[in-house]
């Protein structure tokens, strides 16, 4: 229901949505914090998420014109509370705010003078986290940071959230392009409608904290309610945009360098049965990603599967021509079988690219040795050595072949 049945208004410039739930204390603090900004031209919505009824509580609030409260009979799912509040909104601008957090004064102000300069339809500021714990009737604060400032990436958003979601007000007219919150995800839905967000519409970063967020020590927070389903969602969300990570190289690598965490521990525990089964669950998950296969390849090398090693890193090589590393170790699995024309095709891009390299010169060498080719190993063993005066397998090679 909604408690405010006024003559209609005009339309606002800001609409700020809020959704509670059985937290009248806190809630009164938030709508309160909004309020008194020094933009006045705002609307507020309080949506009350199927808690317990607030008429009572919010009476006061209400009075005020620019104050909307309505109850829904659904809870749990902060996105649906989100997205009543945005059927009612009429403001030009949206904004965010959990009934646990504050604007600041000028929060609105600031934000709505970067959208004024023009190029960008999303802009968003800092926040300060406050850490609090239950202490008695009351919480105590623990500490206080400001955890995500950073400039708008929408590669890195991909992978991360780093804008909180009162941080941020954007037009409304951008929902009609990429929809609202997504009701089916239970938590992280503010991280998706940001990625889809970026893909529709210019961000602008205003590096200054204008809002606060509390972090209950417990849990109980607004933003930390399913906390627990957390890590499922996010794996949910990348596959949800698995072809986007894919088309950036650098998202591409660094999803991949956070997957193959579980992996590197176990390398770094010597479970080598382990971390190739999950290099090898990488390398199929995206098979035309070269770093999973030339990690499986030099694992299945350190393992002693050379036969399996020599097709990982053969695959990473014809992906990414520039895997030196693995063209190295595939030109000496090359040389070891006795394959020197082919190890030489392999390794001699990677000489051109690092000529001052001994070992790569000096690896070379061996395969022109190994050819017949001993006065053009000879050329490659000085180069080396030219290198590197002290190489001891350039002067050992230069001793062998003799004056």
């Amino acid at each position: 229901m909604r408690t405010t049945d006024l003559p209609e208004r005009a339309a606002p410039l800001v609409s700020v949505i809020i959704p509670t739930f059985e937290r009248p204390e806190s809630l009164q603090r938030a709508v309160q914090s909004v309020l008194t900004q020094t933009m006045a031209d705002l609307e507020v919505i309080v949506v009350n998420d199927g808690g317990g009824p607030l008429e009572s509580q919010v009476a006061a609030l209400t009075a005020d014109p620019r104050v909307t409260y309505v109850r829904t009979g659904h809870n749990g799912r902060v996105a649906a509370a989100r997205n009543a509040g945005l059927r009612l909104a009429r403001g030009r601008f949206v904004a965010y705010l959990d009934d646990d957090d504050v604007f600041f004064p000028e929060h609105l102000t600031t934000l709505v003078a970067a959208l004024g300069e023009g190029g960008a339809r999303l802009a968003y500021s800092d926040a300060v986290r406050i850490s609090q714990r239950k202490e008695g009737p009351g919480w105590a604060e623990v500490s206080r940071d400001v955890p995500y400032s950073r400039d708008h990436d929408a590669e890195q958003l991909l992978l991360t959230n780093y804008i909180p979601t009162l941080c941020i007000l954007h037009e409304r007219a951008c929902l009609e392009e990429v929809g609202m919150f997504d009701e089916t995800i239970p938590v992280l839905e503010d991280w998706d409608l940001w990625i889809r967000l970026s893909r529709s519409c210019a961000f602008r970063h205003v590096p200054v904290v204008t809002c606060a967020f509390h972090r209950d020590v417990d849990g109980s927070s607004l933003s930390g309610r399913g906390s627990s389903a957390f890590p499922e969602q996010e794996a949910r969300l990348r596959d949800r945009y698995r072809d986007a990570i894919r088309q950036s190289p650098r998202a591409r690598l660094a999803l991949y360098g956070h997957l193959r965490e579980p992996a590197d521990v176990a390398m770094a525990a010597d479970d080598w049965p382990r971390a190739i089964a999950l290099l090898r669950g990488l390398a199929a998950d995206d098979p035309d990603h070269a770093a999973p296969h030339a990690d499986l390849g030099l694992a299945l090398l350190r393992a002693g599967d050379l036969a399996g090693a020599r097709g990982a890193l053969e695959r990473a090589v014809a992906l990414d021509p520039l895997q030196d590393a693995c063209r190295e170790a595939l030109a000496r699995l090359l040389f070891a079988s006795g394959e020197a024309a082919a190890g030489l095709r392999v390794i001699e891009p990677a000489i051109a690219r690092h000529s001052d390299n001994a070992d790569l010169l000096v690896l070379g060498g061996d395969l022109l040795g190994l050819m017949g080719a001993l006065a053009d190993a000879r050329a490659l063993y000085q180069v080396a050595l030219a290198r590197s005066p002290a190489h001891p397998a350039a002067l050992q090679r230069i001793a062998m072949l003799g004056p």
